[in-house]
């Protein structure tokens, strides 16, 4: 019973925290999501990377993942296209920087660090990143839009893990998650419907058709990204990605869905925009 009344602290505070930041105006929100970016990399670094000089590999990589989304945020903001090519100029001379400092740190497993670097950018920067695409809608902040796609995001993953404990049998993907279940899985994916109608009426921005879009693609891709995250920890042979979160774990286990399903939502936003 105490780790679930800290696990229920911990989310009401939290998501408290996220809603504040998206409502408050679209500063604290691009705020709070480059630190999340960050913490994520940090995290996802400090279980792969050589720890020789983590520090300086860390930062690199952060720096380097970061670009994107202050990049993006920024042009979204305030429409200044030219702060588009020195940022891709930057992110270019950061990431020569992550392959050259190797050379200097005498490591073991150079291209591996390289590698995990790489894959830190991509995992917790450009995917992180898309939702500063998402959040604005002919250049104007839509926090509605972010709410709607938090909340579908947190009903799936609340309902999957109640209809799972309630019914759950059949075993989703064992080798991966033992604990999930398909009764859970598609429980979570009604619900996400159910919210995804419910974002619709409340807020519109998006057709209903849209919307029910929406929730598919989170329920079922951000249902992977929750498989993969596991995939990367049970490789790591680690429980939690960290603990700045008590009773959750860390950021990459709280973000692990919304990363994977955040750019198939971009994707998608960017096809109903063009065509």
């Amino acid at each position: 019973m105490k780790g679930i009344g800290t696990r229920a602290l911990t989310g009401f505070f939290f998501t408290g925290l996220i809603l504040a930041c998206v409502y408050l105006n679209q500063f604290s929100f691009i705020g709070l999501f480059l630190i999340i970016s960050a913490l994520a990399a940090q995290e996802f670094l400090s279980h792969t990377s050589d720890k020789n000089y983590f520090a300086l590999r860390c930062g690199l990589s952060t720096i380097c993942a970061l670009i994107p989304g202050i990049s993006l945020a920024y042009y979204q903001t305030y429409q200044v296209s030219s702060f588009i090519g020195l940022s891709i100029a930057l992110f270019l001379i950061v990431l020569v920087f992550i392959f050259i400092v190797e050379l200097f740190l005498k490591s073991e497993k150079p291209l591996q660090n390289i590698a995990f670097s790489m894959m830190s950018i991509i995992y917790t920067g450009l995917f992180i990143s898309s939702i500063f695409y998402i959040a604005f809608k002919n250049g104007q902040y839509e926090p509605n839009l972010i709410f709607g796609i938090l909340a579908i995001t947190w009903a799936n993953d609340s309902f999957a893990y109640l209809f799972g404990s309630a019914f759950g049998k059949t075993k989703l993907f064992e080798r991966i998650s033992p604990n999930k279940t398909w009764e859970g899985t598609l429980g979570g994916i009604a619900m996400a419907f159910v919210f995804s109608f419910i974002a619709f009426k409340l807020f519109g921005i998006y057709s209903v058709t849209n919307w029910l879009v929406f929730g598919a693609i989170i329920s079922i891709i951000g249902t992977l990204g929750d498989l993969v995250e596991s995939m990367f920890k049970r490789s790591l042979q680690i429980k939690d990605s960290g603990n700045i979160l008590p009773g959750h774990g860390g950021i990459l286990d709280r973000f692990d869905s919304i990363m994977i399903h955040l750019p198939i939502i971009t994707a998608y936003i960017i096809f109903v925009n063009n065509y």
